[in-house]
């Protein structure tokens, strides 16, 4: 009996890959998770480069945090007053348009610490109100009998990605000994 059980769950679990538009919204979904931890990680990086101060990574956090707080007590009114799709379209070429503008600042020598505190609050404001959306949003993309199948897998999304990022920045991180 249990050794049925698992091949049951198992294609249970994935069953919701037979959808196309779930595998391009999953595979959308990770590739953009990396995609924030790698800036995320790269600003921080960066933001101790230009600064050589511990403090200007924790600030760095904070003016993050401050219009996260904000914008997430608004989150769910958007999500519920707007289109989930076009938001979630808006928000993530918002953040591909600021991740771009600091790519090619810092690529010309032009970046500096009060850019990088713009741009994380720019990050900050527009991912905000992807949270709510994505939640609500998820949850009609395949039918409803998927629902927890597809709530286990976007629910670690976030952890894959930042994984991901861990693993493959630790090397760097080693051999230009940053962490002491």
């Amino acid at each position: 009996m249990t050794a049925h059980a698992a091949p049951k769950a198992d294609r249970a679990l994935l069953s919701p890959f037979r959808h196309r538009d779930f595998r391009l919204f999953w595979t959308g979904l990770i590739l953009s998770g990396i995609g924030s931890q790698f800036t995320t990680v790269a600003m921080a990086w960066q933001i101790y480069e230009l600064t050589n101060s511990p403090l200007q990574i924790g600030l760095l956090g904070l003016a993050r945090g401050i219009p996260q707080i904000i914008v997430l007590l608004v989150g769910g009114v958007l999500a519920d007053a707007m289109d989930r799709r076009k938001l979630m379209m808006w928000t993530q070429t918002s953040l591909f348009l600021v991740s771009t503008t600091l790519a090619l600042l810092t690529l010309g020598g032009k970046a500096t610490p009060l850019t990088l505190y713009v741009t994380t609050m720019l990050l900050a404001l527009f991912s905000s109100p992807e949270g709510p959306a994505l939640g609500q949003f998820e949850s009609g993309l395949v039918a409803a009998w998927l629902g927890a199948e597809l709530s286990a897998l976007t629910e670690g999304l976030a952890t894959l990605a930042i994984l991901a990022v861990v693993a493959a920045a630790f090397p760097v991180i080693r051999r230009y000994q940053i962490a002491r």
